[in-house]
Parts: structure tokens; sequence; C-alpha cells
């Protein structure tokens, strides 16, 4: 009897071990599947707004006649309405020039159906179209849906391509957004083709 027992309760506590060990299993894995499905939705959020920011530089430099030579004065398509004022350093054609784009403190709606405060710095070596000219582009309290962005982006006229089009190095280092418990450090390097729309004035028909 005693033998039986003490054999039940063996297989009663291995039983027991094994299910903790296919509890804590599962737990590992459910851990395991958020982190790997978090890093791309990180990423994600990080391509989406920086891309924004590549945009709205791109839009403000084309069109102005100080920072892009041939083309003309700014056009109402290449500022957001969201942008409160666009502070340009030299009002003639001198580099670097430095251009702050204000949102304001108080959050705005923009075209593309985000939120944007705070500002945008950019430093242009060189005009936007001459190739080898790079802008660098810092933030000061700029928040884009709630998440603070901080970081330094810089884009690289590459000049054309084989196929005639041109070709920008974007580059982001030390990149951080913040928001509650989003904690997403970020850092790329990358190129983007301008495959349409460098043939006119308008920004919304330039596709890369």
């Amino acid at each position: 009897m005693k033998a039986s027992s003490t054999i039940k309760k063996v297989i009663a506590i291995s039983g027991l071990f094994l299910v903790t060990i296919v509890a804590f299993q599962c737990r590992k894995s459910d851990r395991d599947l958020e982190t790997k499905n978090a890093a791309p939705i990180d990423n994600a959020t990080a391509v989406s707004i920086f891309n924004n920011v590549f945009r709205t530089v791109h839009a403000l430099a084309w069109e102005n006649s100080l920072l892009n030579g041939p083309q003309d004065s700014i056009q109402s398509n290449s500022i957001d309405n969201c942008i409160d004022s666009t502070i340009i350093g030299y009002d003639t054609v001198r580099f670097p020039n430095t251009v702050v784009l204000d949102y304001g403190t108080t959050a705005s709606s923009c075209a593309d159906n985000y939120s944007v405060s705070g500002q945008l710095k950019t430093i242009f070596s060189d005009q936007y179209s001459t190739k080898g000219s790079v802008v660098t582009v810092t933030f000061s309290n700029y928040i884009v849906d709630d998440i603070t962005v901080s970081g330094t982006m810089t884009i690289k006229n590459k000049g054309y391509n084989s196929d005639s089009n041109y070709v920008f190095g974007i580059a982001v280092v030390d990149a951080k957004l913040e928001h509650d418990t989003i904690n997403i450090s970020w850092k790329c390097s990358r190129k983007f083709e301008w495959v349409s729309g460098d043939d006119t004035d308008l920004i919304t028909d330039d596709e890369f």
C-alpha cells in the first residue's frame, strides 16, 4: 500500500511538473511572438514617419527658388497647411542655408491625416537640385500622432542614374520614437529614386 501510494504521488508530481513546463513554454512562446510581431510594426511606424519628413523637405526645397535655383518660388502645394511658418535663413542664394518648418505647439492635422507639432530644422549645404548637396534634418519638440521624434536625418542628392532619374541617399541615425510604452530606437540607410514628376512644378505628381 505504501509503495502504491508513493508511486501515485510521484505520478501526480510528475504530471504537475509537466503542466508547469507546458504552461511556461506557452507563456514564453507568447512573449516571443509578441516580440516577433512588434519588430515589423515598430519598423513600419518609423518608416512612415521619416518618409513623411522626406516628402515635406522635398516639397519645400523643390518649389523654392532660393533652395533649388531653376524652379519657381514657393507654390501653394509645396507647404502643407498644418505648417504655421517657414523661416529661411537667407533671402538670397547663400549656403549653407538653415530653414525651420514650425508646426506650432498645438498638434495640427496635416494633409496625410496625421497630426504634427514642433519643428523640423533643416540645413541645406547647397541647392537641392545640385549633385552632392546634403540636407541635414533635426527635430525640436517634434511630435507625430503623440509620438515624440528625435534623431538626425540626411538627404543627399546623388545625381542622375542610368535611367536619367534623380537618386537621393537617405540616412537616419540615433532616431528615437517615444510615447507611453513605445520606445523605438531606429536607423536606416536607403536610396530613393525619383521616377516621375520631376519635369513639372507640381509636388502631388512626384513618385519615388
